[in-house]
């Protein structure tokens, strides 16, 4: 099961990188918690992710996800890497810190802390 959820997490980062929120969405449960812990936005469900992902792919159309480590156990998954690109005109990489939960193969939980 490892296995499955590590590569359910990296196609998540394939995705944000390629901006491209249907695969995104096709990877997550219809009822995912997302958690954007600095920021303090938590949506319920596919839609208000997706809403808030497509919302930083606009701010940020050059968006890229650069995984530095990335392991899974059981039905989680951790990741920390770099994000970079351009927000809002401004030019950006910061660090993060994913945590992943996985079932039935769909991702119910991704919460993210950025620095």
């Amino acid at each position: 099961m490892s296995s499955d959820v590590e590569r359910i997490a990296r196609g998540f980062y394939e995705a944000g990188s390629s901006l491209d929120l249907e695969s995104m969405a096709s990877l997550l449960a219809d009822d995912v918690l997302y958690e954007d812990m600095p920021g303090k936005d938590v949506r319920r469900g596919k839609d208000g992710m997706i809403a808030a992902m497509g919302e930083f792919f606009v701010a940020s159309p050059d968006l890229k996800f650069e995984v530095k480590s990335l392991f899974a156990s059981g039905n989680l998954a951790a990741c920390e890497g770099i994000q970079s690109g351009t927000y809002e005109g401004k030019s950006f990489s910061e660090r993060f810190s994913d945590i992943f939960e996985v079932h039935e193969g769909k991702i119910t939980r991704f919460s993210s802390i950025y620095v």
